[in-house]
């Protein structure tokens, strides 16, 4: 479904009036606007004011304004092509692109912090600690931050893989998997259907789905046991992994706190493994 008709159909579900009418027709027809926009600019488009704005944002199941536009911009920001989105930051403002990048990944870790929900981010570590199997899914970049939390949940003792998106090993690791096992979908940006494909065979199979995404609705929400949702817009043609980042190194502490002293041990065998290794290497170059 596209954003208008996103905006739409929430809207079809409660009775509003002519003025509240008004800003959602906004919002659908003009969401490069609404997404950058204050409550009190948005009013002042449709000659009302900002507490209608944020009445018609709670009337369509949203907590505020802030809310609903942190979806809508996650929701016009992934309609857009790698191109697109470089003629809109670009278009933006002329400061230094590098210190635009470091400004914008604070305010988005200090937005993540703000918002997190710390329960599902619990729920994400025990799901992984509990399960026999972990599948983590990311394409392209977005595996980046997966890589750690493969790296150290595996030196924690725990199975964890990480599939190569799109290929014969996504398909061979998801029959790997178990009723009580895990998926972890990295997603931010543009849903592909390999991700959703991967995440409704899980599901089928019983397996526990958890999400780090940058919207609250995606049709991986439907299937999501545990979803976490942190902010990914960057300054360029391509999301900040920052946030999402924050959330793996959350993830993977509490994972550390839930493993006790099995996961201590784990970590000491390692630690072993690798001073044989490195004394090896010595060996061999002497």
């Amino acid at each position: 479904m596209g954003l208008e008709g996103w905006v739409r159909e929430r809207a079809d579900t409660t009775t509003m009036g002519p003025k509240a009418r008004q800003v959602v027709d906004l919002l659908a027809r003009n969401p490069k606007f609404c997404a950058y926009a204050s409550a009190s600019q948005l009013g002042a488009r449709v000659g009302t004011d900002a507490s209608t704005v944020v009445r018609t944002a709670k009337a369509i199941g949203f907590a505020g304004w802030p809310e609903l536009q942190a979806e809508l911009r996650s929701r016009y920001l992934s309609s857009l092509d790698a191109t697109a989105l470089l003629d809109l930051h670009q278009d933006s403002d002329n400061a230094d692109p590098i210190v635009r990048a470091l400004r914008n990944d604070l305010d988005a870790l200090t937005e993540t912090a703000r918002t997190l929900d710390v329960s599902a981010c619990r729920a994400i570590a025990t799901a992984i600690a509990t399960a026999g199997r972990t599948l983590a899914v990311g394409s392209g970049s977005f595996a980046g931050p997966l890589t750690q939390l493969v790296h150290v949940a595996s030196r924690l003792g725990f199975t964890v893989d990480l599939a190569d998106h799109g290929g014969r090993n996504l398909i061979t690791s998801l029959g790997l998997l178990r009723p009580g096992d895990a998926l972890v979908i990295l997603h931010p940006w543009r849903l592909t259907a390999d991700v959703l494909a991967a995440a409704t065979v899980a599901r089928d199979q019983g397996s526990t789905v958890c999400v780090i995404s940058d919207s609250h609705s995606t049709p991986l929400t439907r299937l999501a046991d545990h979803q976490v949702v942190v902010p990914a817009e960057g300054v360029s043609h391509f999301p900040t992994l920052t946030p999402t980042t924050a959330v793996v190194h959350a993830v993977l502490a509490e994972l550390t706190e839930q493993a006790g002293d099995t996961g201590k041990a784990a970590i000491k065998r390692h630690d072993r493994v690798f001073a044989q290794v490195e004394k090896l290497r010595r060996g061999n170059h002497s």
